[in-house]
């Protein structure tokens, strides 16, 4: 099994993010990142970001791009395939890696599903016939940084991918996932629970070749999607909601013993709710 290596993306990042704060810095890279791939729509919004910057650190970001290209390219076994099945191998999440050993355990406590595990389910979901899947759809409704969906790319390329997270981090790292493998669809930055919606980014592949903000949930592709999604598991997501009311319940009763720290567990609560509204339907 291939092991992703996020050590040539980390060493040129730490140069940018020297004496920064790191997570503001990596959220930079993400944004103008976007606007880059947006052919010059966003003009403004990259300038800005631009002038946050020395110009001798903010020449880094494009070294930082390519590098992540490599790596995402780099490994995996392509002995027997044709020039055509190339597709079934690379995709590697780099971002979503980088994120999890630099950033998860000191913020959100967030873990990815591993792309081996991911891979498999792609298979086992989609089968080995890329033929059959000409023209379908493939929707994560908690996609994180776009693993489940790189993974039904290696299955088939040309299907649409659609997905959509709580997190908004997550939302751009999953965008450019898909936009630099070629992948056309949408991520929506949602909670695809309660269907409340905040900007979704619109992928678009070969010819067009861009990545489009999208702030109306009446002109997102994705929104059907997860409508249809709760309509066809009724059961599914009351069971959902039941689990989030009882654990948020339970927290209750066992903070209601230290009534003295009220600010303390009125902010604890704030975070564990945010915590189980990320717990939404998944279907792959």
């Amino acid at each position: 099994m291939y092991e992703l290596d996020t050590k040539p993306f980390a060493k040129i990042f730490d140069r940018i993010s020297y004496g920064l704060n790191e997570y503001d810095a990596f959220n930079d890279f993400l944004d103008i990142t976007i606007y880059a791939f947006s052919q010059q729509q966003y003009e403004k919004e990259y300038l800005e970001v631009v002038s946050r910057y020395k110009k001798e650190t903010f020449s880094l970001f494009p070294e930082l791009l390519a590098q992540l290209i490599m790596s995402m390219e780099s490994g995996g076994d392509t002995t027997g395939l044709e020039e055509s099945q190339l597709y079934k191998v690379g995709a590697n999440d780099i971002l979503g890696h980088f994120y999890m050993e630099r950033f998860s355990n000191s913020r959100k406590g967030q873990f990815f599903t591993p792309p081996h595990v991911s891979d498999m389910m792609a298979l086992m979901t989609l089968g080995d016939n890329p033929e059959e899947l000409k023209g379908k759809n493939i929707l994560d409704p908690t996609c994180g940084s776009g693993q489940m969906l790189l993974s039904g790319k290696k299955v088939n390329p040309e299907m649409r991918f659609y997905g959509a997270d709580l997190d908004p981090i997550c939302c751009k790292m999953a965008a450019i996932n898909l936009f630099l493998n070629g992948m056309t669809g949408e991520i929506a930055n949602m909670n695809s629970l309660s269907m409340e919606f905040y900007q979704s980014y619109k992928i678009y592949g070969f010819p067009r070749l861009r990545i489009d903000i999208n702030t109306n949930p009446k002109l997102s592709s994705l929104m059907p999607q997860i409508k249809q999604l709760h309509q066809d598991n009724p059961e599914k997501k009351q069971e959902i909601e039941l689990k989030q009311e009882q654990v948020i319940l339970d927290f209750e009763q066992q903070i209601e013993s230290n009534k003295n720290d009220k600010p303390i567990r009125t902010e604890t609560k704030k975070v564990l709710t945010k915590i189980i509204e990320n717990q939404q339907l998944t279907l792959f």
